[in-house]
């Protein structure tokens, strides 16, 4: 299945934000139309701790240390897709701070300001008892 992806579009951003840090992904797509995906580090405020890491692909999935809680990474897993209408994110984060209802899946248009998620804790089966202060 072949799909024509923008030419020359501008960077796009989601954030997934938690208490001690979190992870952006930016998305965009050279004159040629060929799409790269990167990822930069969060701090606490929300703000880029350095430049992206970009690859020049059009899915990327991956295990990453999205922050830590009491000295303990939070692993999540990631799903990045660009479309020709954008990027989509699906976020899969531990039990034990994925609350009831919490939506693992977001989408940002090419030309629109990007969703932000926000985590707050409710340990669920487990013996650990993080405490991570909602955003």
């Amino acid at each position: 299945m072949s799909f024509q992806l923008p030419l020359d579009a501008d960077e796009i951003h989601i954030k997934w934000q938690i208490n001690e840090g979190g992870i952006g992904l930016t998305a965009f797509t050279d004159n040629a139309g060929l799409p790269y995906i990167g990822l930069y580090p969060l701090n606490s405020l929300g703000d880029a701790t350095g430049l992206p890491v970009r690859f020049q692909r059009r899915r990327l999935m991956a295990n990453i240390v999205a922050g830590f809680a009491q000295r303990e990474p939070i692993v999540v897993f990631i799903d990045a897709t660009t479309t020709p209408r954008g990027l989509e994110l699906t976020v899969c984060p531990p039990l034990l701070i994925a609350r009831r209802g919490y939506e693992r899946h977001t989408f940002v248009a090419w030309d629109s300001d990007a969703p932000r998620y926000v985590m707050s804790v409710h340990p669920v089966n487990s013996n650990k008892r993080l405490k991570i202060r909602p955003y």
